[in-house]
């Protein structure tokens, strides 16, 4: 005769309940040691990584001078392209910067140049309303490109 065992137990609860604990107290660990975690892997990937170069100059020197090269390349790179990088993009923030307020004036200039005159009943003076349009434009052509270049100067 075969023993049907119940599907809730002790033993199969306490099983349960031990697997679970764990399980997050793994996680637990995992997430506290993340950072080293994290540092061995980068270790792990840069040793993967390099091991080629090494091995390559190995054969013409010592190991230890092969590996001290190869890092001494690989922080070399990134400092060789901050100082190929860096000073351009200083240089042109710093132009940038200088020339900001012109560029600024230069985009009021064109947006009074190209923006359609309200037509209200009230007459204004401003060189640059609808009443003042140049007569060499025809009417609505005053924001066309075409138009600006002959009638800059009436403005």
């Amino acid at each position: 005769m075969v023993q049907v065992q119940p599907a809730w137990s002790p033993r199969i609860i306490v099983r349960t309940l031990l697997v679970t604990l764990t399980v997050a107290i793994a996680l637990y660990l995992i997430y506290l040691l993340r950072k080293p975690i994290s540092w061995v892997l980068i270790a792990t990937f840069l040793a993967v990584a390099l091991s080629g170069p090494v091995n390559t100059l190995n054969r013409r020197m010592r190991r230890g001078f092969a590996i001290a090269i190869v890092y001494l390349g690989l922080l070399a790179v990134p400092i060789g392209l901050g100082a190929l990088i860096v000073p351009p993009l200083v240089t042109q923030l710093n132009n940038l910067v200088q020339d900001l307020p012109s560029y600024a004036q230069d985009a009021q200039d064109f947006s009074r140049r190209t923006r359609p005159c309200a037509r209200s009943s009230a007459t204004t003076t401003s060189p640059r309303s609808c009443s003042s349009r140049p007569r060499s434009c025809p009417r609505g052509s005053a924001m066309r490109p075409a138009c600006w270049a002959t009638s800059a100067s009436a403005w």
